[in-house]
């Protein structure tokens, strides 16, 4: 027999499992609870634990509210034959009940426990772990066959653990004797990893092929086999591509793919146009882009663009638009003003005039069925017939001889008629345009044609005589009596007739030219029809010049002031103030400078006189030039003033150059 302290100890133990419970490991089954009675109170657990616990089990599905634990009677039951008899703490009807399952014998002692008294059963307690659906219970045996679990003798709960291996993934864990079902015995580690490894297989999850062990597989699985090729079932749906539709599989497809189960009739492809382009696609994918879908067609026989009905623009194909389509256009920004039918060859197509490489028919203008037919006749361009007048055909609508311009819109100037252009001092004839013969400074004939020799003859009229002669304008003499009556102009009495003689007031020129003509910017004189310009009849104008004699400056007749008599200045020049200029110089310390005789100081000398903006000179050949002038018995040598030429005038000179005074 054990001594009392071995008793002690081992009722104690007894008595704090019973009393506090034990350790449950995580359940590997999910077990049915009931209300499990205490001596102490009511908690719900499952069967076994409650029973190996030596706690009274109520049955599955009761509750502990209200509570079903009133009148149990808690104290020792003491079982077994010696010398293998135990003692446990537990409900009087769960003593009574492992008696009559293990037959044995069985005694409760109510209120007692197995530490207190002397107890007849005390003896050697066989404690073990007791596994009640996961959980475990350090018990004895009895108890533990009582309350459906599985015996382990000799093992604890608590400190002990074993290698757990998962046959479905050959994975390994650390678990107590009753947390796995395939533990490997005590002292066993998971290092290195003792279990077995489950093989590796094919497994199918929808399309996809992997190659993994059964617990890792989402679909089906075989094992061994490989993904290449794919074993795996693929679905089939509308494949759409290049304006085809085809059902095919996702990888086999190389277009836009429907999806699972779509076909041709149920979901046909078409035209997407959206802010990515132009796609052939599903109407369900076209949504999900945000586009404008339409059956059928492709992005090349109905593509994407613009289409423009006034100035509101949309991104469609053509049977989706309700105004003018120009295929390649995005609406941002909106090109729609500035869009036109543009015929190029023999297709009208709805651009911009930038794009256009053919005949533009203008902002606004759409492919119309007028217009499409034009198109059809060939390229088109501007017909200008001999009036002036412009229309837009072919080429082969325009009238021969008539001018075509290809590709170009009728517009001011582009038909002014041609005629007969007589230009030059000779008369030469071009067939040109109004404006073409005003830039070379010629006559225009409208009705003229220079394929006619006297298209560019006119009327020549002798006035002294009264005869006329229909000839060019190089045979008409300008003698002063005769005169041109301009270009196609006949020989009458009304064309001869209407000419004069015309007097340039400034200048004294005359012209011969009609009454009309004679009115010209500068004052003119009409000296009347008839009259001639031979001998001229035209008052002379006078000429400024600064004489010699007098040094200042006077009007004279022309031809007057000779080299000898002054200097002649430019035509139109006046006296007032006197414009003439000198050398002024003599003065001390004062260098020679060309002057007007009102700037040149006082008591200074003024000569000789000089062209304006003249230069000085102070060289030998100053001296050369005025014997020049003296000996030539020009007035230019008159030094001393005296309008006459003297030996004094030879002495003023040398005193003037040896001053410095120059020439």
């Amino acid at each position: 027999m054990p001594n009392a302290k071995s008793h002690v100890r081992v009722n104690c133990l007894l008595i704090l499992v019973a009393l506090l419970g034990v350790l449950v490991v995580p359940n590997l089954a999910a077990a049915q609870q009931g209300a499990c009675c205490q001596f102490n109170g009511c908690v719900l657990r499952n069967e076994c634990e409650c029973k190996s616990r030596g706690h009274a089990f109520q049955g599955v599905g009761t509750a502990c509210s209200p509570n079903p634990c009133a009148g149990i009677q808690f104290g020792a039951c003491c079982f077994g034959v010696a010398p293998q008899v135990g003692c446990f703490f537990t409900a009087q009807s769960t003593c009574t009940q492992i008696g009559q399952q293990q037959g044995i014998g069985t005694s409760f002692q109510q209120g007692q426990t197995c530490t207190s008294g002397a107890a007849p059963c005390f003896s050697v307690i066989r404690t073990g772990a007791c596994c009640c659906s996961g959980a475990c219970v350090e018990t004895d045996p009895a108890v533990c066959l009582y309350a459906g679990g599985v015996y382990h003798p000799n093992q604890l709960c608590l400190g002990i653990q074993y290698a757990c291996c998962d046959a479905a993934t050959g994975q390994c864990t650390l678990t107590n004797a009753c947390g796995c079902a395939g533990a490997l015995g005590s002292g066993t580690t998971c290092t290195p990893n003792p279990c077995p490894q489950p093989p590796v297989g094919t497994c199918c999850a929808g399309v996809a092929c992997s190659q993994v062990i059964q617990a890792n597989c989402g679909g089906s699985w075989t094992q061994g086999g490989s993904c290449s090729p794919n074993p795996c079932s693929q679905p089939t749906g509308v494949c759409c591509l290049n304006g085809l539709c085809s059902v095919t599989t996702l990888s086999a497809c190389a277009g836009n793919w429907g999806g699972a189960g779509t076909t041709c009739i149920n979901t046909p492809c078409g035209t997407c146009c959206s802010a990515g382009g132009c796609a052939f696609t599903t109407q369900n994918i076209c949504g999900g882009l945000g586009g404008a879908w339409s059956n059928g067609g492709s992005c090349t026989l109905t593509p994407c663009g613009a289409c423009c009905a006034g100035a509101n623009c949309t991104y469609v194909t053509p049977p989706l638009c309700a105004g003018a389509h120009a295929p390649g256009l995005t609406c941002s920004p909106n090109p729609c003003p500035s869009l036109g039918a543009c015929c190029t060859g023999n297709t009208c197509t709805y651009i911009t005039q930038a794009q256009c490489g053919g005949f533009w028919f203008g902002a606004g203008t759409t492919c119309s069925v007028q217009i499409t037919l034009d198109c059809l006749n060939g390229p088109l361009g501007a017909c200008c017939n001999s009036l002036g007048f412009c229309s837009i055909t072919s080429q082969s609508a325009c009238p021969p001889g008539d001018p075509w311009h290809l590709n170009t819109q009728c517009s001011a100037g582009l038909c002014d008629p041609l005629g007969a252009c007589c230009h030059g001092a000779a008369g030469a004839c071009s067939t040109l345009t109004q404006s073409g013969c005003n830039n070379l400074g010629g006559t225009w004939l409208m009705s003229g044609n220079c394929q006619s020799l006297s298209a560019c003859f006119g009327a020549c009229c002798d006035l002294a005589n009264g005869a006329c002669t229909f000839t060019a304008i190089s045979r008409c003499a300008t003698s002063g009596t005769q005169v041109f009556a301009g270009y196609g102009s006949g020989c009458s009495h009304a064309t001869c007739d209407a000419f004069g003689a015309c007097c340039e007031d400034a200048t004294g020129t005359c012209s011969l030219t009609t009454a009309a003509g004679c009115i010209r910017g500068a004052p003119t004189t009409y000296l009347g029809t008839g009259s001639v310009c031979a001998p001229n009849p035209c008052p002379q104008p006078l000429e400024a010049c600064c004489t010699y004699c007098g040094r200042r400056c006077q009007l004279v007749a022309p031809g007057v002031c000779t080299p000898r008599v002054g200097i002649l200045l430019p035509a139109g020049s006046a006296c007032a103030p006197d414009p003439c200029e000198a050398i002024c110089c003599g003065l001390p310390g004062m260098p020679p400078v060309l002057t007007t005789q009102a700037q040149c100081l006082p008591g200074a000398t003024w000569w000789p006189l000089k062209p304006p903006g003249s230069t000085i000179s102070t060289g030998v050949q100053c001296i050369f030039d005025f014997l020049a002038d003296y000996f030539g018995s020009s007035m230019k040598a008159d030094c001393d003033g005296n309008c006459s030429l003297t030996v004094n005038d030879l002495f003023c000179f040398l005193a003037r150059y040896f001053s410095g005074c120059g020439c």
